[in-house]
């Protein structure tokens, strides 16, 4: 969850979350590139949703949280899906821009990461 002053477009942002379920390459989505580095992650959810969790009395009267859950992360994933996702709402990024984003042979970067004051771990599960 981040404090976002601009206005975003819901909507087109609900619909990316989508583009990110399943197994990709999220090398664009990670800070440290590394020779042996595993970059094909899968997602099992991802999705923006409103806030009935988190509450405070200085929130907005709507408030939005970015939901995320998959098999491992990488230093940065998740900040850098919620800043993908927060520049596509901005008009800064398209939709192809984040389908492209996960294949192999992208040239993109993810130039914002989301600030880790608002990321909280909900739950661990161990196989």
């Amino acid at each position: 969850m981040a404090n976002i002053l601009e206005d975003l477009d819901i909507d087109i942002m609900i619909e990316a979350a989508a583009l990110y379920v399943g197994t990709h390459n999220f090398k664009a989505y990670t800070a440290k590139h590394g020779e042996n580095k595993q970059v094909i992650r899968t997602l099992t959810s991802c999705s923006i949703m409103e806030n009935t969790e988190i509450s405070a009395s200085f929130f907005p009267k709507h408030s939005y949280v970015l939901r995320i859950s998959g098999k491992g992360f990488m230093r940065y994933q998740v900040r850098m899906v919620m800043g993908a996702l927060v520049l596509l709402g901005r008009g800064l990024l398209s939709l192809e821009e984040i389908k492209f984003s996960l294949n192999e042979d992208t040239e993109i970067t993810i130039p914002y990461i989301a600030p880790g004051s608002g990321l909280v771990l909900n739950k661990l599960e161990f196989e």
